[in-house]
C-alpha cells in the first residue's frame, strides 16, 4: 500500500526536539507495517528539500520565497504563529497554493491521502476529483478548538466530506459523528507511545532522604492555554504543607519569561525547574524520576506527554479536556479536575501528596495497567491505522 501523508509539521533533521505526531506515526507505520509513505511537509530554511529512505520519501514544500521568510509552520504551530505574525498571514495564500500543487502531483501515485490538520484535509478533499484517491483526515486538536474562525470552518468542512476521519479522543469522535450526520467512518485513533517494560517501572527507586519530594513533572509548550502559571501558584500553596515538594516543567514557548518571573515572585526559585526544550532522553529521564504527573491544560486533545506518563506508571492529575480525561480514572489512577481551577488543582495535589510514596506507587501501577488495557502502544496503534486504510481502499492497492 502507498500512502501520501500531508502534514503541517514534520521533523526537519535528526534529533529535532520538535518531534511531531505525524513524524512519529509515519516512522512507526513504515517500520512496522510495510506501508510505503510519501510525506508532503512544509519547507524550512534549515531542512533539506527532499529525503529518501527505504519505504519513505519526504518532500518539503517551499511555500514562500525566499525560504528564510517561511514563518507559518513549525515553532509553536500554525494557529499560534498566525496570532503573532503578520508575515505568517502573508504566507497563508502561497502555503495553500504550494500544497495544492504538491497534492495534485503526488497523490495520484498513492492509494490514499492521509492529511494531518483540518486545513490541509479540506484542501485534499477539494482536490479529490483530480487525484481520485480516498482521503483520511486526522484532526489533532489545535485545528478544532482554535479561535481562528477560518481554520475551524475548514476543519469542519473536511470532517463532513472526508472518506474517513480520525479523532484523538472519544469526545472529538462524538462531535465528528454528529457533524457528519450518518456517524459513519469516524475512528478513535490514539497516538502511540513507546512503553518501558513494567519491570523497569517497578525498579524505580523511592525518594531518598536527601531529595524527599514529592517530585511533580509537567510537559508542554509554554503558552497561556497550558496554564503552567496555575500549577506554579498551586505549588506555592501545597508547599505550605509539603515544603519539600518540587516541580519540573519541560518545554519552552512565549510564556517562559513570565513564568520564570512568577517563580521568583512566589519565592520558588529552588522549588521549580524550567528545563526548556529537552532532548527525548532527558524528557524520559524526568518522567522516570517523577512521583506525580500534572497536566493543567485547557487545550489538549490527545495529550501525548500525559499518555507517556501513564506508560511510566505515574499517577496523574489532569483536566477535563480531551483524551487525558478519558484515560485517568478519577480517584483510582489519578484525579480529574476542571480546567483553570487553581483551588481544585491544590486539592488534588494535596490528596496525592497525602498518599505517601507507597500510595502513589500503587495508584501509578493501576495507571500502567489501564494504559496496557487501552492498547496505547505503537504496535496496536499502527494496526488500527492500517485497518482504517484498508476500509477506505477496499483492500485494493496499486
Amino acid at each position: 500500500m502507498r500512502v501520501c501523508v500531508v502534514t503541517t509539521s514534520y521533523p526537519r533533521y535528526p534529533g529535532d526536539v520538535s518531534e511531531t505526531t505525524s513524524g512519529a506515526i509515519v516512522r512507526h507505520l513504515v517500520a512496522r507495517t510495510g506501508v510505503e509513505v510519501t510525506v508532503l511537509a512544509p519547507g524550512d530554511a534549515g531542512a533539506p528539500p527532499r529525503e529518501e529512505s527505504p519505504g519513505l520519501e519526504v518532500r518539503r514544500i517551499l511555500y514562500f520565497w525566499p525560504a528564510r521568510l517561511q514563518k507559518l509552520a513549525y515553532g509553536a504551530g500554525i494557529p499560534w504563529n498566525l496570532r503573532g505574525s503578520v508575515l505568517a498571514w502573508l504566507n497563508l495564500p502561497t502555503f495553500f497554493l504550494a500544497f495544492a500543487w504538491a497534492i495534485w502531483r503526488h497523490a495520484r501515485r498513492a492509494d490514499l491521502v492521509h492529511a494531518h490538520w483540518g486545513g490541509l484535509g479540506a484542501l485534499a478533499v477539494a482536490l479529490r476529483p483530480l487525484h481520485r484517491r480516498p482521503v483520511v483526515v486526522t484532526i489533532l486538536g489545535s485545528d478544532w478548538r482554535t479561535r481562528l474562525a477560518p481554520v475551524r470552518w475548514l476543519s469542519g468542512w473536511a470532517v463532513r466530506h472526508a472518506d474517513a476521519v480520525t479523532a484523538p479522543c472519544q469526545d472529538f469522535a462524538a462531535s465528528f459523528r454528529a457533524l457528519r450526520g450518518d456517524g459513519q467512518n469516524v475512528w478513535f485513533l490514539p497516538i502511540g507511545v513507546d512503553a518501558p517494560p513494567a519491570a523497569e517501572i517497578e525498579r524505580r527507586p523511592a525518594a531518598s532522604a536527601a531529595t524527599p519530594g514529592p517530585h511533580l513533572a509537567s510537559v508542554g509548550r509554554l503558552v497561556p492555554e497550558r496554564h503552567h502559571d496555575n500549577l506554579v501558584r498551586a505549588l506555592a500553596r501545597v508547599r505550605e504543607r509539603f515544603p519539600t515538594a518540587h516541580l519540573t516543567i519541560i518545554g519552552d514557548g512565549p510564556q517562559r519569561q513570565p513564568l520564570d518571573a512568577l517563580v521568583h515572585e512566589l519565592g520558588l526559585a529552588g522549588a521549580v525547574t524550567l528545563t526548556g526544550l529537552a532532548p527525548r532522553h532527558a524528557l524520559l529521564a524526568d518522567l522516570k524520576s517523577a512521583d506525580i504527573y500534572v497536566s493543567p491544560t485547557s487545550i489538549d486533545a490527545f495529550g501525548t506527554a500525559t499518555v507517556e506518563a501513564a506508560a511510566y506508571g505515574l499517577p496523574i492529575i489532569t483536566t477535563r479536556v480531551g483524551f487525558p480525561a478519558e484515560l485517568v480514572a478519577d480517584g483510582v489512577t489519578g484525579y480529574v479536575i476542571p480546567p483553570e481551577d487553581v483551588g481544585a488543582l491544590v486539592e488534588a495535589l494535596v490528596k496525592m501528596c497525602d498518599l505517601g510514596p507507597e500510595g502513589r506507587r500503587a495508584m501509578g501501577r493501576r495507571m500502567r495497567q489501564r494504559f496496557d488495557a487501552l492498547g496505547l502502544t505503537w504496535p496496536r496503534v499502527t494496526e488500527r491505522l492500517v485497518a482504517i486504510y484498508q476500509a477506505c481502499t477496499g483492500g485494493k492497492h496499486r
